[in-house]
């Protein structure tokens, strides 16, 4: 198993402390299987549901724990307007860290979607602000106060898996990857498990896509690309 996530362990301080996400069965499916070759909605099917196999008292402990590895970052103290994302599914909640960005007094802004190719920032004040939209995912509560992306400073990015070369396979929909490839100078810090941070370009990447150069496990952060 000579996968990043397995050399990226050298980087904790007690490695008997980190806990398997997975069983044997699906480390094999991580390691032997050539994302890279696959299309992507292909490799979304694998890996989003190996994501979705993740128990949620595990969700819930990895979401705990990638506060502080955000909120020690550099890039996180400079910044006065945060970009975060309301989980949903087997994604790592930021939900924590957005209470701790409120009270570190941050403007935090969350996306909402307009239509089914764009979606804007919306200031969120408040997790009690949020509701069950239209798509069938939390989104903030009216009225709404959006800013422009040119106003943020660090974009909190989801992704079903990430791989050491910085590239992410999202969900299918491109609302990230357009808002990533126009706003290219904006600060960005992947979330993600730590197991499902692969090997260096393991997964499908497209010219127009935009390559993450730091994420955020459970475990630590990783400075990739």
């Amino acid at each position: 198993m000579d996968k990043w996530t397995i050399a990226s362990r050298a980087d904790l301080e007690d490695e008997a402390e980190v806990e398997e996400l997975f069983d044997k069965a699906t480390w094999k499916i991580l390691c032997e299987t050539s994302f890279f070759k696959m299309s992507k909605p292909e490799a979304r099917k694998i890996l989003l549901g190996i994501r979705d196999s993740i128990p949620k008292e595990k969700i819930k402990a990895c979401s705990e724990a990638v506060i502080d590895k955000v909120r020690s970052d550099e890039w996180y103290f400079k910044a006065n307007v945060v970009m975060a994302y309301l989980s949903f599914g087997s994604e790592l909640s930021v939900d924590g860290l957005i209470e701790a960005m409120l009270a570190d007094g941050k403007t935090v802004v969350v996306p909402y979607i307009v239509s089914k190719t764009e979606m804007k920032p919306v200031v969120l004040k408040d997790l009690k602000d949020v509701e069950i939209g239209k798509y069938g995912i939390r989104t903030a509560k009216e009225p709404h106060e959006f800013m422009d992306y040119s106003e943020v400073d660090l974009i909190l990015v989801p992704g079903i898996a990430f791989d050491a070369g910085g590239c992410r396979l999202g969900m299918g929909a491109g609302y990230y990857d357009r808002v990533l490839a126009a706003n290219r100078n904006c600060a960005m810090i992947g979330i993600s498990y730590r197991d499902l941070v692969l090997g260096f370009e393991e997964l499908p990447f497209e010219e127009h896509d935009v390559k993450i150069s730091l994420i955020a496990t459970e475990c630590n952060t990783m400075c990739v690309s």
